[in-house]
C-alpha cells in the first residue's frame, strides 16, 4: 500500500502501534477507495511478483514492480539485449499517466544479474537522468571532466 499512500496516510500508518490500530488503518485505507481500485492494485502487485521476483526480492519490491503497481501496464515495452556497447535495458512507454502526457521509464540491468533498476524517467516525481545512456553504455561523467566505467 505504501506506493499509493499519501504523506498523511504514511504518517498515520507509522503511528499505528497495536495490531488493532494497524488493522483499523488498513480497513480505513481501503474503505476510502473504491473496490475496483483495490482489486486493480492488488492484481498489479501479484503481477509484479509473478514477473519480476528474484532471489532476494519479491517483484513488487523491485523498480519495475513499483512502476507497474503505481502506473499499471505500460502501453509499450522495448527490450534491448546486452551488446558489446551496452548493458541490457528496457524502455517502458506510457501514452498517458494521470495528469500527465506520455512518459517513459528506462530500466537497466547494470549488474548483469537480471536486476533491472530505474535509471531515468520523464514522469513527474520520478528519477530523471538526462545522461542515462551513459549508464548503459559503460561510461559515466564523474563531474570533474573525467569519464569512468561504472562496471
Amino acid at each position: 500500500m505504501g506506493y499509493i499512500m499519501s504523506n498523511t496516510e504514511k504518517g498515520a500508518a507509522d503511528n499505528a502501534g497495536t495490531v488493532e490500530e494497524k488493522q483499523r488503518f488498513i480497513f480505513n485505507f481501503w474503505s476510502a477507495r473504491d473496490e475496483l481500485a483495490r482489486r486493480e492494485y492488488l492484481q498489479r502487485i501479484a503481477q509484479a511478483d509473478q514477473e519480476y521476483s528474484g532471489m532476494y526480492k519479491k517483484g513488487w519490491q523491485t523498480d519495475r514492480g513499483r512502476v507497474l503497481a503505481i502506473y499499471g501496464r505500460p502501453s509499450n515495452i522495448d527490450r534491448y539485449p546486452s551488446s558489446d556497447q551496452s548493458k541490457p535495458y528496457e524502455i517502458w512507454t506510457y501514452d498517458v499517466i494521470k495528469g500527465q502526457q506520455s512518459s517513459i521509464f528506462v530500466f537497466a540491468d547494470r549488474s548483469g544479474y537480471g536486476s533491472y533498476e530505474l535509471i531515468h524517467s520523464t514522469a513527474r516525481g520520478e528519477l530523471s537522468n538526462p545522461d542515462w545512456q551513459r549508464l548503459i553504455n559503460g561510461t559515466v561523467n564523474t563531474g570533474n571532466g573525467n569519464v569512468s566505467s561504472p562496471f
